[in-house]
C-alpha cells in the first residue's frame, strides 16, 4: 500500500451503511490510509441522497476541487444502495460520472455483481474493506 502522501486524496469520503460496526472499522482504515480529510457516515440511502443533493445544490462543491469516494452498501433499511443509485442516475448522472461510487457488500451474489456492472459504479467490493481491496479500488478509479 502506498504510504499517506502517495495515495489518491478525495475531496471527501461519504460511507452509506446501517451496520455501525462496519461504519467503524471502515472510516478507522480510511484515516489510517489519509484519503481525505472529510468523512461523512449515513445509515441508509435516502440520508446518503438528501446529503448529496444538498452538497451538489448548495455549498458544498462551491471552491473544493476533487472527487468523492462514495461507499455504498447493497443492503439498507429505508432506501438501499441499488435504489440509491438508480435515483442518483435519473437525478444526476454526471455526478455519478465525476465521482467514484463503490458498491459495498457482506454477500457476493453474482446477480448482484451483474446489476452493479449495468449501473455508474467504479466497484463492487465484498466487506469488510482492507488495505489490498482499497489499493485495489484506487488503482481501478485511476485506470477507469
Amino acid at each position: 500500500m502506498p504510504s499517506s502522501n502517495e495515495c489518491r486524496k478525495f475531496r471527501r469520503v461519504v460511507l452509506v451503511d446501517d451496520n455501525r460496526a462496519s461504519n467503524f472499522l471502515h472510516q478507522c482504515l480510511l484515516e489510517e490510509l489519509s484519503l481525505t480529510d472529510e468523512i461523512v457516515v449515513l445509515h441508509n440511502g435516502r440520508q446518503a441522497l438528501d446529503y448529496l443533493t444538498s452538497q451538489r445544490k448548495g455549498q458544498g462543491e462551491a471552491g473544493r476541487p476533487g472527487q468523492d469516494l462514495i461507499l455504498v452498501d447493497v443492503n439498507m433499511p429505508v432506501m438501499d444502495g441499488w435504489e440509491l443509485l438508480h435515483a442518483l442516475e435519473h437525478t444526476d448522472r454526471e455526478y455519478l460520472q465525476r465521482n467514484a461510487v463503490v458498491m459495498l457488500t457482506s454477500c457476493t451474489h453474482e446477480n448482484d455483481a451483474a446489476r452493479a456492472r449495468q449501473l455508474t459504479i467504479k466497484g463492487y467490493l465484498e466487506k469488510p474493506l482492507d488495505e489490498q481491496k482499497v489499493s485495489a479500488l484506487l488503482s481501478a478509479i485511476d485506470n477507469s
